[in-house]
C-alpha cells in the first residue's frame, strides 16, 4: 500500500534545529512541553471550519501545482534522489552548485523579517489566536509568498545547473517510474516525448473536463488528512513528560506510524482514497494517452518496458518501500503504468484519435 500524500508540519520552533542535549532536564522538559503545546494549538486550528477550509485549499493547491508545473517535481527529484543523480551523470561539482543555490534569498529573508515582526506583535497569529482578521490574512499571504519564493529558488537552482540532456533523462525517468513514483501524470511528463503546442492545449481541455472528479478526490484527501490529524492530536498525551528531543521525535513518529498501520478508521479512509485515486489516475491516463501520436506512444511504452538499469534499481527500492519484494502479483512488471486492456486497444487502433498529428 502506498503511503498517502500527507505530512504533519510541526511548529516552526521545531524547525529551528534546537536540541535539548545541553539543557538542564527541567529546561529540556519545558522546551518539549512548549513543542507539544504548539502541536495541540496547530491541530486545534485545523479542526475549526476556517482551518478545514484552509486544509482543503492547500490540498487542492498541491494537486494543481503538480499539474501546472511539473518542473518543480523534476527539480525536487534531482535534489533528493542520489541514485537518479548518479544514473543521469550529475557530477559532484554540479550537485554542489545545486546545494549552494538553495541558500536563503534576500527576498525570503525580508519576508521572514516581516513574519517575525507580526509574530512579535501577535504571538498567537500562527494559530489564529487573538489576532485581527486583516493581520491573519497578511500573515497567510506572506507565508504563501515565501513558499513560492523558496520553491522557485530551489527549482531554478537545479534547472540552471544541469544540462539539457540530463533534464531530458529526468523527464524520461518520470515516465519510466510512473507506476511507483507518482499518483497522477501531468502534461509536463510528456515533454520527454516532444509534445506539440496543440497537444498541450488538448491536455488542458482534459483537465477542465475532469475537474469535478479531481475535486471529489481532493475532498477525500482532505478528509484523510483531517482524520489523521485528529488521531494524532488524541495521542499527544504520550509526549507529555519527555525531556529528550530524540525520544520526543521517536514517540511522535511511533504515534503516527501506529495510526497509519493500525487505526481502522484511517485505514478505511485510506483504502477508499487509494481506490478512487487509482480509478481517477487510470481514467486520466487513458484520456492523455489518446492524445499521443503513434510514435510518441511507442517511445513511452519503450521507456516503461525497457528502463535503464539505474531506473530498474530505483523501481526496486520504491517497491520495497511500499512492501513489495521480489516477483509477485503486486510487483512491478512491464506495462503496469498502462491501464489494463488499453495497450491492446492501442495496438489494434481501437481508441479515440484526437488530432494527434497537429
Amino acid at each position: 500500500m502506498k503511503t498517502f500524500p500527507l505530512t504533519i508540519t510541526l511548529p516552526a520552533m521545531l524547525l529551528l534545529g534546537l536540541t535539548t542535549s545541553a539543557l538542564a532536564q527541567n529546561e529540556a522538559q519545558d522546551h518539549l512541553k512548549a513543542l507539544t503545546d504548539g502541536l495541540r494549538k496547530t491541530f486545534n486550528a485545523m479542526f475549526t471550519p476556517e482551518g478545514q477550509q484552509k486544509h482543503r485549499e492547500e490540498s487542492k493547491q498541491a494537486v494543481n501545482s503538480f499539474w501546472d508545473n511539473n518542473t518543480v517535481l523534476l527539480a525536487r527529484q534531482v535534489r533528493v534522489n542520489a541514485d537518479l543523480r548518479e544514473g543521469i551523470g550529475i557530477s559532484a561539482e554540479q550537485f554542489q552548485k545545486i546545494q549552494d543555490s538553495a541558500k536563503i534569498s534576500d527576498e525570503s529573508m525580508a519576508i521572514n523579517d516581516e513574519l517575525n515582526k507580526i509574530s512579535d506583535q501577535y504571538p498567537g497569529v500562527a494559530h489564529g489566536e487573538n489576532t485581527p482578521a486583516e493581520v491573519q490574512k497578511q500573515y497567510a499571504e506572506l507565508l504563501a509568498r515565501n513558499q513560492v519564493v523558496i520553491k522557485e529558488k530551489l527549482t531554478n537552482g537545479v534547472i540552471n545547473n544541469v544540462t539539457p540532456d540530463q533534464m531530458q533523462k529526468v523527464r524520461e525517468f518520470q515516465i519510466s517510474t510512473m507506476s511507483e513514483a507518482v499518483d497522477f501524470i501531468s502534461p509536463g511528463m510528456f515533454e520527454a516525448l516532444g509534445i506539440s503546442d496543440a497537444q498541450k492545449e488538448q491536455f488542458g481541455k482534459i483537465r477542465q473536463k475532469m475537474e469535478p472528479a479531481f475535486d471529489k478526490h481532493i475532498d477525500r484527501l482532505s478528509e484523510l488528512g483531517l482524520t489523521f490529524s485528529q488521531k494524532t492530536f488524541e495521542g499527544l498525551d504520550k509526549l507529555d513528560g519527555i525531556s529528550d528531543m530524540m525520544e520526543w521525535e521517536n514517540a511522535l513518529q511511533e504515534i503516527q506510524s501506529k495510526i497509519r498501520t493500525s487505526d481502522r478508521e484511517v485505514l478505511r479512509i485510506t483504502n477508499e482514497f487509494e481506490k478512487s485515486g487509482k480509478e481517477l489516475a487510470d481514467k486520466l491516463k487513458i484520456e492523455m494517452f489518446d492524445v499521443l501520436t503513434d510514435e510518441q506512444w511507442k517511445r513511452m511504452v519503450d521507456l516503461i518496458d525497457n528502463p535503464p538499469d539505474y531506473v530498474k534499481a530505483i523501481l526496486k527500492k520504491l517497491q520495497e518501500r511500499r512492501g513489495v519484494s521480489g516477483p509477485g502479483p503486486n510487483s512491478w512488471k512491464p506495462g503496469d503504468p498502462i491501464p489494463e486492456g488499453y495497450r491492446q486497444q492501442r495496438r489494434e487502433g481501437r481508441f479515440p484519435r484526437v488530432n494527434q498529428s497537429e
